[in-house]
């Protein structure tokens, strides 16, 4: 099942590294990944392992997005800790040549 959400964008960029916004306002598809396929990401927990897809950021830059960047859902908010819910790439973040994004993410939970 596919769920559209609409997320800020957020990661450590500079020196030294600082929590920096990304973009904004960005579109996102997350998909639920199979069990098979989320243990083959750091162990990841199979029920908040996603497979993310978006077209709203320019693919001209291939480090744009990278491992360990946050999703942040702009309308959601988590029960267990009253924030939006977030998302955190968990592997190399995929340009592709017709303009679009893919990238595995995990879900953040009680965070």
């Amino acid at each position: 099942m596919s769920e559209d959400i609409t997320v800020t964008i957020k990661g450590q960029r500079g020196s030294p590294p600082v929590l920096t916004t990304i973009a904004s306002g960005i579109v996102i598809q997350l998909d639920k990944v199979s069990a098979v396929e989320a243990t083959g990401f750091q162990s990841a927990e199979p029920h908040y392992t996603y497979q993310a897809y978006t077209t709203q950021l320019p693919v001209s830059d291939p480090q744009l997005l990278r491992e360990g960047d946050l999703l942040i859902d702009q309308k959601v908010i988590d029960p267990m800790t009253g924030t939006y819910r977030q998302y955190r790439i968990i592997a190399d973040a995929e340009p592709f040549i017709d303009q679009h994004w893919e990238m595995m993410c995990f879900k953040w939970r009680g965070r």
